[in-house]
């Protein structure tokens, strides 16, 4: 709901910032669900034929259009719950059992004939932006001790042992892993050995013979 409460106020200020002959007031009303709204739309002209009132943004649609000899259209979403006082050129609407559906800006517009160029011409007045929202609640966090007691902060006996018996197991995985690794330079070094060995006893097998048939 935030992000569209931003969106709505951008577009709103851009084009509430165009030239108006008519007013409307208020500029933002913010209510809960439930609750109603009151819209005043000022400034028509004896060329007038009536007052619409219209939404943007989150939807376009008619609300309600009220005729100049007291005639009234009133949109389906809002028939039981619009209220009207007053003439087109000064008219009070209100607008009650809002839901978080109706957040949207609602402009009046005052239609009618120009009698002297024969166009039809709509005012849109500065609009007004209705927002209707839950009541934030506010959290509460639990205070935090600031001096926890010291006995939070020691190692209990069954905490040291398995402690203990963690870095065990682990010396011993660093030893067997230490030992795989080392283990095809281990059986190449006993090989050497035996190797050297056998030539070894080769040599003096050759010596003895050459001295026992002298």
């Amino acid at each position: 709901m935030e992000s569209y409460l931003g969106f709505y106020l951008l577009s709103f200020l851009a084009l509430t910032k165009t030239a108006h002959t008519v007013k409307q007031t208020p500029p933002f009303v913010r209510v809960q669900p439930g609750q109603s709204a009151t819209i005043t739309c000022i400034g028509g002209s004896e060329d007038s034929d009536g007052v619409y009132l219209r939404r943007r943004f989150s939807q376009t649609s008619q609300v309600l259009y009220v005729h100049k000899l007291g005639t009234m259209t009133i949109g389906k979403n809002y028939t039981d719950r619009m209220k009207t006082e007053g003439d087109t050129k000064k008219l009070i609407l209100t607008i009650s059992n809002l839901t978080e559906s109706d957040s949207d800006g609602y402009f009046c517009e005052f239609g009618g004939l120009d009698m002297k160029t024969g166009n039809v011409f709509n005012i849109p007045a500065t609009g007004t932006l209705i927002l209707v929202q839950d009541e934030v609640k506010k959290v509460t966090c639990p205070p935090v001790d600031p001096n926890p007691p010291s006995s939070s902060l020691q190692l209990t006996p069954t905490l040291m042992i398995v402690t203990s018996l963690a870095a065990v197991c682990v010396l011993i995985l660093c030893i067997v892993a230490l030992i795989i690794w080392q283990l095809p330079n281990i059986k190449t070094c006993f090989a050497k050995q035996r190797s050297q060995q056998a030539t070894h006893d080769t040599v003096y097998e050759e010596m003895a013979k050459s001295r026992y048939s002298c």
